[in-house]
Order: structure tokens, then sequence, then C-alpha cells
């Protein structure tokens, strides 16, 4: 895994497996942190149970929502069909983004330039 990747203001952060604090004012990227080691571990749980890497996004986003209550959003990403979790401020927990040659996990907020890049199935 590659770690988790916040986006703010155009300013990327990695973690690493060290699970370092990061402070940057925004009280849900601690909570993220703090979840980090549960979604790494789900995410290996559903890859050697399916045995795949391509389309994981289908069982990580469902689990992701049951396991953390987080609700999943379907749509496509860069042309493709995609599932991920939307936080209730529209901010996007992408726990599959390594299909797309991204970190493992990203947390995009609205203002950032790839957020335009989600676009959600119209209901």
């Amino acid at each position: 895994d590659h770690g988790v990747v916040w986006k703010a203001q155009s300013t990327q952060v990695s973690i690493g497996d060290e699970f370092d604090v990061l402070e940057n004012g925004d009280q849900r990227f601690r909570g993220l942190v703090d979840k980090v080691k549960r979604i790494r571990f789900l995410r290996n749980q559903l890859k050697q149970a399916f045995k795949m890497n391509k389309g994981i996004c289908k069982l990580i986003s469902p689990a992701i929502w049951h396991d953390l209550d987080i609700p999943m959003a379907h749509g496509t990403f860069r042309g493709r069909e995609h599932f991920w979790n939307v936080f209730p401020d529209g901010a996007i927990l992408d726990c599959s983004a390594d299909q797309f040659q991204l970190p493992a996990i990203v947390l995009v907020l609205p203002t950032d330039a790839l957020y335009k890049e989600y676009i959600p199935e119209k209901t």
C-alpha cells in the first residue's frame, strides 16, 4: 500500500506506515489517520479473498460504508466506472485510487482540482 494522501489547497502530505499525526486543522484528517489501519486491513482482506486488484472499488466502498459509516457513491472517474465514499460535506474518500496510478487511499476535498474528475451517477 502506498499510504494516504491528504490533499488540501494544492498540498499533498503522505502518511507512511508510522501514522504520524500531521496537523492541518481538520478533525476529519485526524480521524482518517486513526482509521488507516482498519482501511488497509479491509483492503488486504478483500484483495486476498477475491484475488483481484482492478475492480476492488466495488468491494471496498461498501465495506467502508458498513464498517466506518461513510456513505458510498458510484459514477465515473477518469472515464471508468468507479465506486468511492463521501463525507457529509462532500469530501471524497477513495480507498482504491491505486487503480488509477494514485496512492491507494486518497481524501479529496471539494476545493481540490482532482475533485472534478469524480462524476457521480445521477439518481
